[in-house]
């Protein structure tokens, strides 16, 4: 029988970051309703906490290719899984208005569309028009990606505002088209005379209608998936939060006016705190979008998403004699089998899976599965780095020690403090930094005097701090106090 030093070093819990291992999610990830209603096609848009899976669910639809086509169903990607986002340079440029935008993201999809149907070899007649418009437009350029395709149509949407702006007498029009000689192609944002579209002049909605027609004609649906929107459009600073607002509300109501598609569909997944922030000041199409779902986590799934990780791992299997099916198929036998691998206390307090639910969740009250396997990622560096050198094994069946848990939990509280909490709000930064090696709860008083700030100005702060997850919400008492959850407080040394 192998020791747990060489049962630990083979031991893998996979990568915090689902893009990092797309393949091997097929060996764990549990097919629950909510996953089985995204493939069925009946959910659109995902919202999730950051690391709660959403990246985990667009990896797996692209996995599932081979099962959608049997269905007549193809995903095309609209954002790179991995590397640069194909959208980070409109940070820098970015559309004038959210009436641009929605040009944008209607353009962009449509081009999509166009290089699925050359790559696809779908010629029918519809078709062929879209590609014909687009080419003439010289919005599909061979060879290129999908950053080389938004340039191409962020430089069409602007030549068609710039058009837009200039009075019909200052501009040449072309005699063949009836277009401004300023815009290249048929393409216009603005709706089409009747003379016009006698020319031939179209409108993204109407290319979408054609591509939708050849479609239905060669018996295909497209699935367009976008994720990676909080890389791209998530900021503190002012400017980029407009540009947030703009691009996210122009991009849900270009979902809308696509829903009349029968074969084009937007799967949109974005973090719920976005949603949250570019709907609170009024968002009236926001009832519409019923085709959607939240991914939660509770104690029993994070369990099962543990146990699961743990049975992939064959030398588990046979050092403990387990029974994967039985185990996997009663929660209790789960939770049995963390109990028996993990410490079986830590700091004098309950049992090593509960503890970690208490020290891992932020002020939302969540534990997401991404600060979870981090956590399990790093207390098998140390506890491995402890037996490298000698140090006593674990007692019992366990195979980590309670310190290697408390170490983890630091390096990973700095981690999701310092690189993903002060990166996200750096507005906030300093303010959060003052408060290392106090204690906590703190009343407002006690922000005041820390922050010197008037005490009205303190409780603002404090809510905006509760608001991104740092503080835990406050009781309704009359006069509330503010928590540090313990996920930040290694980090900065609070007790």
């Amino acid at each position: 029988m192998q020791g747990k030093k060489d049962v630990l070093a083979q031991v893998h819990f996979g990568q915090r970051i689902a893009e990092q291992e797309s393949k091997q999610l097929l060996g764990y990830f549990v097919e629950t309703d909510q996953w089985k209603s995204i493939l069925r096609g009946e959910v659109d848009v995902i919202y999730g906490a950051k690391g709660s899976g959403k990246s985990a669910i667009y990896s797996l639809l692209l996995n599932h290719q081979k099962l959608l086509e049997e269905q007549g169903i193809s995903t095309v990607p609209a954002e790179n899984p991995q590397g640069d986002a194909v959208f980070e340079d409109l940070k820098v440029d970015p559309p004038a208005s959210e009436r641009e935008f929605r040009g944008l993201w209607k353009l962009y999809f449509v081009c999509l569309i166009g290089n699925y149907f050359r790559a696809a070899r779908i010629t029918n007649g519809p078709a062929k028009e879209v590609m014909a418009i687009l080419e003439e437009a010289e919005l599909l350029p061979p060879e290129e990606g999908l950053k080389g395709v938004l340039h191409s149509v962020l430089r069409h949407v602007r030549l068609m505002t710039q058009a837009e702006s200039i009075s019909m007498s200052e501009v040449e029009i072309d005699p063949v088209t009836g277009a401004p000689k300023t815009v290249i192609g048929k393409i216009t944002l603005r709706q089409p005379t009747v003379s016009s579209r006698k020319l031939g002049l179209v409108t993204p909605d109407d290319l979408f209608e054609k591509a939708d027609a050849a479609l239905r004609e060669s018996g295909r649906k497209i699935w367009i998936l976008l994720d990676r929107l909080d890389v791209v459009f998530e900021s503190s600073q002012a400017e980029s939060s407009a540009l947030e607002i703009n691009a996210l509300r122009a991009l849900f109501r270009t979902y809308l006016d696509c829903i009349k598609s029968e074969n084009i569909c937007l799967k949109l997944f974005l973090r719920n705190d976005i949603w949250k922030r570019i709907t609170a000041g009024g968002f009236r199409e926001a009832s519409h979008i019923s085709r959607s779902t939240t991914i939660r986590w509770h104690r029993v799934t994070l369990a099962n998403l543990i146990a699961r990780r743990l049975l992939h791992n064959r030398v588990i299997v046979e050092h403990y004699r387990l029974n994967p099916a039985a185990i996997l198929s009663n929660s209790r036998l789960q939770i049995d089998l963390l109990n028996r691998i993990f410490p079986s206390t830590i700091d004098g307090s309950g049992k090593p899976f509960d503890w970690m639910l208490s020290r891992l969740h932020d002020g939302t009250g969540q534990v997401a599965p991404r600060e979870l396997i981090h956590f399990l990622v790093q207390a098998k560096e140390i506890q491995l780095a402890r037996l490298e050198v000698g140090v006593q094994e674990p007692p019992a069946e366990a195979l980590f020690h309670q310190l290697a848990f408390s170490v983890a939990l630091r390096d990973v509280s700095e981690f999701r403090f310092y690189q993903t909490l002060c990166q996200e709000y750096p507005q906030w930064e300093k303010r959060m930094l003052s408060l290392k090696g106090a204690n906590t709860p703190f009343q407002p008083a006690d922000l005041a005097r820390i922050w010197h700030e008037p005490e009205e100005k303190a409780m603002t702060i404090a809510e905006n701090l509760v608001e991104i997850g740092f503080f835990d919400s406050p009781d309704s008492s009359s006069e509330p106090s503010f928590s540090v959850p313990h996920l930040y407080r290694p980090a900065l040394g609070i007790k």
